[in-house]
């Protein structure tokens, strides 16, 4: 049976917006490449490069955010960053769509408003000004209850990479992200989760000890602390 290309596409929208994404990034590595062609080859070389690229810069976002260099000794795979990432243009100017969404089981707003401020404050490049709300966001209560990040995630000038954060609040960029699927033949070599980068290694056990500033409010992790069973 063949399956249509607007039903591929559809399922596709369907598969990204079940996660219910919270934030969306685009990177666009600016890339110079050695020829500019479609060629099968040569597109998944490219997809290849961006994978490694992101599997880098996934993991310094966890060693920031959790505040260890040990994330998978330490972590737990459902409390590492998640995302489902897309490449588009892989044969001609790879950039990657990145949607953030909290692992299986979670639905705290409370670490999805965390979330959304730190990946604000380190995933838009310098000069590229931020949209009116998460502006709000990141001046208002929440974000000065947030803590600030350790250190920078990448040193954008070195790199010669750029990129825009944005808060996702309906279904709109999970359709801007499949529109490919209508004339790309192999779009799901170009589909891949953050956690595909998780080592053989990766902790499984929970990790999921919190603990309050009594005088903000903000609930930071403990990965020092005693364990305490979920509720």
């Amino acid at each position: 049976m063949t399956i249509s290309k607007i039903r591929l596409r559809q399922s596709w929208f369907e598969l990204l917006n079940q996660e219910t994404p919270f934030a969306a990034t685009t990177i666009q590595f600016n890339r110079n490449l050695s020829r500019i062609s479609n060629d099968r080859a040569h597109v998944d070389r490219n997809v290849q490069w961006v994978k490694q690229e992101l599997s880098a810069v996934a993991f310094l976002l966890d060693k920031i955010y959790f505040n260890t260099s040990h994330v998978e000794d330490r972590v737990s795979k459902t409390d590492r960053f998640e995302a489902i990432c897309v490449v588009e243009k892989a044969g001609v100017n790879p950039h990657v769509h990145i949607l953030w969404f909290l692992g299986k089981g979670r639905c705290e707003p409370w670490e999805t408003l965390n979330r959304r401020i730190f990946l604000l404050r380190l995933l838009n490049s310098p000069g590229i000004p931020l949209e009116d709300r998460d502006a709000k966001l990141l001046d208002g209560p929440a974000g000065k209850k947030a803590t600030p990040p350790s250190s920078e995630l990448i040193d954008w000038q070195r790199k010669g990479w750029s990129a825009v954060t944005k808060s996702i609040y309906s279904d709109g960029w999970s359709n801007y992200i499949t529109k490919e699927q209508g004339y790309v033949e192999d779009f799901s070599n170009r589909v891949f989760w953050l956690s595909d980068f998780h080592e053989a290694g990766q902790r499984i056990a929970p990790t999921r000890f919190y603990t309050v500033d009594k005088h903000t409010g903000a609930r930071h992790l403990n990965l020092d602390a005693p364990l305490i069973p979920r509720r």
